[in-house]
């Protein structure tokens, strides 16, 4: 039976049985549209911690994206969206992969604990 490729628009056949009624002419296609499919239906929510202490996909109405990460101006393939309190989760910054690795690092203190432990070294404090 001949169909039309849900992502891409050719027409393919499909055999009888399986395939949920959704009909692709590649792998390529049936892979990109479940990827975009992830991705509408995560647009807009963020994993934040519940009162029962378990994290929760909560909807949540985040900042305007811009084009460009907020703390280093570049222009990634993706941002990150970085909440600082899961109360208030709308409060946040859309920030690169590289700078949202460099945030979470500053907000669990290996940042500080790095600075320290550098000045013991440099002092020559390090009892090695």
């Amino acid at each position: 039976m001949k169909h039309q490729c849900e992502w891409c628009g050719k027409d393919t056949w499909k055999v009888d049985g399986g395939g949920h009624g959704h009909y692709y002419c590649s792998r390529e296609c049936s892979d990109a549209s479940r990827k975009n499919k992830t991705k509408l239906r995560n647009r807009g929510y963020l994993m934040v911690m519940g009162a029962d202490g378990v994290r929760h996909r909560t909807k949540v109405n985040k900042r305007p994206r811009p084009e460009t990460c907020e703390l280093c101006g570049r222009v990634p393939g993706r941002l990150h969206y970085h909440h600082w309190n899961d109360a208030k989760p709308e409060q946040g910054i859309w920030v690169c992969i590289p700078c949202h690795q460099r945030v979470e690092y500053y907000e669990k203190g290996m940042i500080d604990a790095y600075l320290k432990l550098k000045q013991t070294i440099i002092d020559g404090r390090d009892g090695v």
